[in-house]
């Protein structure tokens, strides 16, 4: 008689040790298939916003007047900051679809010289070398 009690009360602290400890697995499991999915959602928005941006370089001598930005795709760009070479110009722009500005609009009268020019914009980093 004490046998079978026994067992029944050995297999109720098992089951119930499976229970208590499925809450904080099934929680951390949840947690990072969430975790997972916002980071492949914020990837996939930034390859999207990769390929929708279409911005050009043109460089028609060293200077920052005649060096042009021209967003030639089909969404307006909104240009944060602007670095060449060493030096940091925060900017705050939207260059429209199919719109043309020379760099100085951005960056006053410096010279690009051979340095490469970096632009963050619509939240990518566009390099022109």
């Amino acid at each position: 008689m004490y046998k079978g009690i026994s067992s029944i009360f050995s297999s109720l602290i098992v089951t119930l040790i499976i229970l208590s400890l499925s809450v904080p697995l099934i929680t951390f499991f949840y947690k990072e298939y969430h975790n997972i999915s916002i980071t492949q959602n914020v990837e996939f928005n930034k390859l999207n916003m990769l390929t929708m941006t279409k911005l050009s370089l043109i460089k028609l001598n060293q200077s920052s007047s005649g060096t042009f930005l021209y967003n030639y795709g089909q969404i307006s760009i909104h240009i944060k900051e602007v670095i060449v070479g060493n030096e940091t110009f925060r900017v705050d722009y939207t260059l429209s679809s199919g719109q043309i500005i020379p760099l100085s609009k951005l960056i006053g009268d410096a010279t690009i010289g051979n340095n490469t020019v970096l632009i963050v914009a619509n939240g990518i980093e566009i390099v022109f070398n």
